[in-house]
């Protein structure tokens, strides 16, 4: 007869378990922080052990100070798919025996994003616009995998992604298609300013951030020189660099537009302001607010900074924008640190509130007034009107036959 053996675990709340089978032991102590066991020869030895310890005998209990398992996330960066998961069985598929796999392992979802955003990709990027001039198979594709394919170590590869739309990779395509010969690449905007044949030239001169204007995929330097040329005339204009940053941003990014406008009618001690969104589709919001208690112009600017804020954050969740403005100081006030003295702290509190927990990011772009921009003069018309309704909305409230 084998002689048996008694396994005695003590756990750290006080609990304690003997059993006698080695696979329920292993159980009992495998995943248990902190818990400490021993083997006996009799089963009175294992409970003078466990003295002054909760503790059963031969019953698999899970005490509340087990471990919980840390989950394992997959962040693949190249491979069959480009995602996030904890599907073990769908990471091999996505990476096994695929040529230059390009993986890492998490414990949090968030930190496989984190790595990929470092490698260029987000969840919106998953799937992009990507073109093949060059490769196993020439076209334009839809998902990354599929593109990495055509040009992944085939010698001579040409291929391009980034693109806004198809009508924009079809003319990459055909430009590179018929002339996979050199490739030329502009820069307006950036470390050096020039046309460059090389990529690696190209990438050095460029801002280590976004605040870049360049172009690529040029196949004659003429054609280059032309793009250069013309955004270099722009810039020579400009001197301010809020404007340059919102140029860069709408061109980059097709953002959305907010123009924005107070009005201070000091006959009346009334102030109105309005907000103006242009969208990148095409569409036009419209809002307005007036108000009597404080008076005076920099209130009517501020107020209707935090209505453009809170319109594009709580109804239109957008996080990055264009804002156009005529009060040269109102980008003051995304300084955390600064206040307007002749406007209610508690209002600018509630714009630095919103950009910081929001993580707004918006483009102060600057114009004299009546200067020409056709949302600035919407924006400007609908603060005046703002005050007139006002006083509109208060006759018609003293006429006993008219609620409001």
């Amino acid at each position: 007869m084998p002689k048996i053996r008694y396994y005695a675990v003590r756990y750290l709340d006080k609990t304690g378990l003997i059993v006698t089978n080695v696979d329920d032991y292993k159980k009992s102590t495998k995943g248990f922080s902190g818990s400490s066991s021993r083997v006996f020869k009799s089963i009175e030895e294992a409970k003078e052990w466990l003295l002054g310890y909760d503790f059963i005998i031969k019953k698999e209990t899970v005490p509340l100070t087990k471990t919980p398992a840390k989950k394992t996330y997959y962040a693949i960066a190249v491979g069959r798919l480009v995602d996030v998961t904890k599907d073990k069985e769908l990471f091999l598929k996505a990476t096994k025996k695929y040529s230059g796999a390009k993986y890492k392992k998490f414990f949090s979802e968030e930190q496989g994003w984190e790595w990929l955003a470092q490698n260029g990709f987000s969840k919106e990027n998953k799937k992009g616009i990507y073109a093949v001039a060059k490769g196993r198979r020439t076209g334009i594709y839809r998902y990354f995998n599929t593109y990495h394919k055509q040009i992944h170590r085939f010698s001579g590869g040409l291929g391009a992604g980034g693109f806004q739309t198809m009508e924009d990779a079809e003319k990459w395509l055909k430009r590179n298609r018929n002339n996979q010969g050199k490739e030329y690449f502009a820069i307006a905007y950036g470390k050096r300013t020039g046309v460059f044949s090389s990529v690696d030239t190209f990438k050095k001169n460029c801002f280590s951030n976004n605040s870049v204007w360049t172009n690529r995929g040029y196949t004659t330097k003429r054609e280059a020189v032309k793009w250069l040329e013309a955004r270099r005339k722009v810039l020579a204009e400009i001197k301010d660099k809020n404007t340059i940053e919102a140029i860069l941003a709408y061109e980059r990014k097709k953002l959305p537009i907010v123009y924005i406008d107070g009005s201070y009618n000091d006959q009346k001690g009334k102030y109105g302001c309005s907000v103006i969104v242009s969208d990148s589709d095409g569409s036009v919001q419209t809002f307005t607010k007036s108000r009597k208690k404080n008076t005076n112009s920099t209130y009517a600017e501020v107020e209707a900074l935090l209505l453009a804020l809170q319109i594009m954050t709580l109804i239109n969740n957008q996080k990055e924008f264009i804002l156009v403005h005529d009060f040269d100081q109102l980008p003051r006030i995304a300084d955390k640190n600064y206040y307007f003295k002749s406007v209610d702290q508690l209002i600018q509190n509630k714009i630095k509130s919103i950009i910081t927990d929001e993580a707004v990011t918006t483009h102060f772009l600057c114009v004299k007034s009546h200067s020409g921009f056709f949302g600035n003069e919407i924006a400007d018309h609908y603060a005046k009107e703002s005050v007139k309704k006002l006083d509109e909305l208060k006759k018609m409230s003293k006429n006993k036959n008219v609620q409001l």
